[in-house]
């Protein structure tokens, strides 16, 4: 690899973290910066949804470490009474999409976002990169296939900088980095003041870490604690009637005050708080993704509410679907144009996502006609009012199975293929956030399947465990390994040479066919047996039929559902393979 530039990303956060880990994955040299001189603590983003969960382990962290990091979402009381005591409603925030094992992770999780980025600076260092923290971009400007950035180190003096050649710059410095600022990009959309969250970290060991409690009316004002671990809780301050709270709030003793006059819980005590955020509905989407050889991703590229629990899981999509492209291209396997694809593929993803979020913020800001009249009721009256602030509460709190993210897809793309389409080889695009109710298609993420038993071999094998970040996985459903012969030696000698490609057949549980040993397919070609079918049925293939190829791309998406030779050279046409 001639080229030695560093692909430069700006900003620590999840989107940049992933974006390094790919591309080191992929051997890409890499600059990771972050102005701040600290990791982050705050808890802030802490819900994880079933495909973000799913991609954190194909990038190779173990779902045992996730599992020990984060928790299931805890069901959500919301409390009433004079003394704020008395359960009204028990209820489960989200909904459960009923997944068979095509889909390891059943639902959310919820991990602090400093445990995530945890997580993933860890995976980061065993490849060998680690944040420079206390290092910010000052300006950059694109030259001829490259981009120039100035650096320099938090408190330098001005003059003290470095000048860097990057490859490729990847601003991952949120809403209010510069990347996005320098590029001239405009940020679409709207503030609204009156929408605020007041957020704060706080340690009590009064109440039960076992559920998400909540008090007085999410339509006026109320609060929440929802447990992180152990005696931690995220305390959320939320509503219409709430503008003086967020003038205040900024010490242990604002926080616990705030705390007692909603909920009345006095029995409640905060040990400690150990961070405190404001945040303000800010919802916003850049006019472009790209400009020459610069990206956004992430919140530098979309800013949303976090009611909908998608922001951080976007950027994590965000940042995989632009790497492993920006690794072909580094490489000269892909050419440049490729990289369009990026925006093309995720703006729909970011439109309909800004739409889901922003409806859910709606209903959560939208202040009751009635107000609060609690203080002015008889027993009775309040018993009646505390019930109908915890219908309200669960109205608002719901979160559709949608918010899973499995259902997203490229289907519109340029750059996959589908062969079983009509004559035009195109698919109708649909809801870029929805499965397909017809079966699944190229643009679709591609589901996992257990029950495959390597030929040979005593033990099981998901797919899961085959696809990677750093690689093309070819799936040939066939109903023999004699039957798949021919587009097995198109794949090993034409496209595996030259563009990192794992070729796996897939056998029927009827097929007893062993040749691998007598010499019919390539020794690198790994063989399974589906031997319970469920590769076939998630795959949306008859294992009587002719032989179907579907090539899942690095970020887990199905590029392609081939039946022919020229169906696979029309693939890595569309992908701009470069030989």
């Amino acid at each position: 690899m001639a080229n030695v530039r560093p692909v430069l990303i700006v900003g620590s956060g999840p989107a940049g973290l992933v974006a390094a880990i790919v591309l080191r994955l992929n051997s890409i040299p890499v600059r990771l910066i972050d102005r701040s001189t600290e990791y982050l603590t705050g808890s802030r983003g802490t819900g994880l949804q079933p495909r973000t969960l799913e991609l954190l382990e194909g990038l190779g962290i173990p779902p045992n470490k996730i599992l020990e990091s984060s928790r299931a979402i805890s069901d959500m009381r919301a409390y009433g009474g004079p003394d704020g005591k008395t359960v009204v409603k028990q209820f489960r925030m989200a909904e459960s999409g009923n997944y068979n094992d095509s889909v390891p992770w059943k639902t959310p999780r919820s991990i602090a976002q400093s445990v995530t980025q945890t997580l993933l600076r860890d995976r980061l260092e065993e490849l060998g990169t680690l944040p420079e923290s206390g290092t910010e971009l000052v300006t950059f400007v694109q030259k001829d296939g490259f981009v120039e950035a100035t650096l320099r180190r938090v408190g330098a003096d001005e003059s003290d900088v470095e000048i860097l050649e990057a490859q490729y710059l990847i601003g991952a410095d949120g809403a209010k980095g510069p990347t996005r600022k320098t590029l001239g990009l405009a940020f679409v959309g709207e503030t609204k003041e009156s929408d605020r969250l007041l957020i704060a970290d706080v340690e009590t060991d009064d109440i039960t870490p076992d559920y998400w409690h909540m008090w007085g009316s999410i339509q006026s004002q109320g609060v929440g604690l929802k447990p992180l671990g152990g005696n931690k809780f995220q305390m959320q301050v939320i509503g219409p009637d709430m503008k003086h709270w967020h003038e205040e709030g900024r010490t242990l003793k604002d926080i616990q005050n705030i705390f007692w006059e909603i909920s009345k819980r006095t029995d409640i005590v905060f040990r400690k708080c150990t961070w405190i955020t404001e945040w303000r509905a800010n919802i916003r989407l850049a006019e472009h993704f790209r400009v020459g050889n610069c990206f956004l991703v992430g919140d530098a590229g979309h800013s949303h509410s976090p009611t909908g629990g998608q922001g951080l899981n976007t950027s994590v999509q965000d940042a995989l679907n632009l790497s492993w492209k920006i690794a072909l291209v580094y490489k000269g396997i892909s050419a440049p144009t490729v990289l369009d694809s990026y925006e093309s593929e995720r703006l729909p993803v970011i439109a309909e996502m800004l739409n889901l979020s922003t409806a859910i913020h709606t209903r959560a800001f939208q202040k009751s006609q009635a107000g609060d009249q609690s203080a002015s009721l008889d027993e009775k009256a309040v018993a009646a009012a505390s019930a109908a602030a915890a219908e309200s509460y669960q109205k608002v709190m719901h979160r559709p199975a949608t918010l899973h993210q499995l259902g997203i897809n490229y289907r519109a793309s340029r750059i996959i293929y589908d062969e079983r389409s009509p004559a035009d080889r195109t698919v109708e695009a649909g809801n870029p956030y929805s499965a397909s109710p017809d079966g699944i298609h190229a643009g679709d993420r591609a589901p996992d399947a257990i029950h495959l038993l390597r030929i040979g071999d005593s033990e099981h094998q998901r797919l899961f465990s085959i696809f990677g970040p750093e690689h093309h996985t070819a799936l040939v459903f066939s109903p023999s390994s004699e039957a798949a012969k021919g587009l097995v030696e198109h794949l090993s000698t034409k496209f595996q040479p030259h563009i990192p490609l794992k070729t796996v057949v897939v056998l029927p549980a009827s097929s007893v066919s062993t040749t691998v040993d007598g010499g019919a397919l390539p020794s690198d070609v790994t063989v399974l047996q589906d031997t319970d079918g469920s590769a076939f049925k998630e795959y949306g293939v008859t294992a009587s039929e002719d032989v179907t190829v579907v090539i899942v791309r690095p970020d887990g998406v199905v590029g392609g559902y081939i039946s022919s030779i020229d169906g696979v050279d029309e693939y890595f046409r569309r992908l701009e393979v470069a030989f």
